[in-house]
């Protein structure tokens, strides 16, 4: 028994001895045992863009009655049915009158604004809506007014085409154009590059022009042309 007391007390003499030698400056720079794990937040926000369409024939310039067209939609819980355009608003034309051997080439256009969050910017195209048929046409008949790669002029150069005017002077669109077939290659309205913020309502517009022949059957002529709006990355 008086051994084992003697155990004990001999090692409560050295504790008290380490204790009493040790430098307090010890505890004050050594920190207590800790880990570090990077974590990462990411915030990963979808890309938006939006069309509106205001067009001349349409007898209107309120905004509110424009078509506006969003990202496009799929119609169904199936991945292989196509998305579409998800468009509200009023349907837009562009409508002239003219006498055989007459041509305009002002009064028709459509206005168009695009909406994007992508600070890589925008492209604006456009082709016919046919795959097959690019002239205007009399419904169900063969009379015509062919799309030409010229400005339209009475009777010199009768037909229709296209003019983009998206205010720069120096654009190559800024000419007149036949309309493209849907699937051929479109016509770029406008390229709105790497842009240092957002784009709200960057603004393009695009004229109608028709020329008649002197011998052209009367009657309502009419095309229908399709405006897309893709952002870049």
């Amino acid at each position: 028994m008086s051994k084992v007391k003697s155990v004990i007390a001999g090692l409560g003499v050295i504790a008290g001895l380490g204790v009493a030698v040790l430098p307090l400056t010890t505890y004050a720079d050594d920190d207590p045992p800790a880990v570090t794990n990077p974590n990462q937040v990411t915030a990963v926000i979808g890309g938006a863009i939006s069309m509106k369409l205001i067009s001349s024939g349409s007898g209107t310039t309120d905004p509110d009655d424009a078509l506006i067209c969003n990202d496009p939609v799929r119609q169904s819980s199936d991945p292989q049915d196509p998305e579409v355009p998800s468009c509200t608003g009023e349907d837009q034309y562009a409508r002239t009158t003219l006498n055989p051997s007459a041509e305009d080439k002002t009064s028709m256009y459509t206005d168009i604004y695009v909406s994007t969050n992508s600070l890589g910017g925008y492209v604006l195209t456009m082709t016919d809506a046919s795959t097959t048929d690019n002239a205007l046409r009399i419904d169900g008949t063969n009379h015509t007014i062919a799309t030409i790669n010229r400005e339209p002029v009475a009777v010199t150069y009768p037909g229709w085409a296209v003019r983009v005017d998206d205010g720069d002077s120096n654009t190559a669109n800024d000419v007149w154009q036949a309309v493209p077939l849907k699937g051929g290659t479109p016509i770029e309205v406008r390229r709105n590059i790497a842009p240092t913020s957002t784009t709200t309502l960057d603004h393009s517009r695009v004229f109608y022009g028709v020329a008649t022949a002197s011998d052209q059957v009367s009657g309502t002529y009419q095309s229908t042309v399709t405006y897309t709006a893709t952002t870049l990355q």
